[in-house]
């Protein structure tokens, strides 16, 4: 009633990611539609990335990955463009888990090193408890059993000596790769 478009984008983004949890992914993912294109009205470019975070989330969970890469890259580039350091890792793990699955295991898991690094130098939890917390968990453990711990191990430390810049490229490219598929 206010016209506080940051807060109406924000409260709708926070109920779809409960809707996820309990009358499913495609209310959630519709809601999270509606969010983003309130949140692009106000312009806030925080709000908006958090949305694309969400809407990303629900998108991988469905299955819908080149959406879901989509989000993903296009959240990093705002949170880049405001100097968020602190949610940067969160896009880049997105990513790179898509990485993993759809394109190549080693690299998608050196990226995984990558956001878990940057994620560890500004305080933030790499696994969060959000709705995709247990398919993250699962990912990796498939990840682990098909690449092997040596190999798993070796990549995650490949990536956890890339520079910010090296890791944005890097994710950059496979995210527009993935949203292309």
């Amino acid at each position: 009633s206010i016209g506080e478009l940051w807060g109406v984008a924000f409260c709708i983004s926070y109920r779809s990611l409960a809707q996820s949890q309990r009358a499913g992914l495609d209310e959630a993912r519709a809601s999270l539609s509606d969010a983003l294109a309130i949140a692009r009205r106000s312009g806030d470019l925080t709000i908006t990335h958090q949305v694309l975070y969400s809407l990303g989330l629900v998108a991988q969970l469905q299955g819908d990955h080149a959406q879901a890469a989509a989000a993903f890259a296009e959240g990093l580039e705002l949170c880049l463009a405001l100097g968020d350091r602190v949610n940067v890792g969160y896009f880049i793990k997105g990513i790179a888990e898509l990485t993993a699955l759809h394109l190549e295991g080693q690299r998608g898991v050196r990226l995984l090193g990558a956001a878990h690094t940057l994620m560890e130098a500004t305080g933030v939890p790499f696994q969060r408890d959000d709705p995709g917390g247990r398919w993250h968990e699962q990912l990796a453990d498939r990840l682990r059993a098909a690449l092997g711990d040596g190999a798993f191990a070796a990549a995650l430390s490949a990536g956890a000596t890339l520079s910010l810049g090296q890791t944005h490229h890097e994710a950059q490219e496979l995210g527009r790769r993935l949203a292309a598929q």
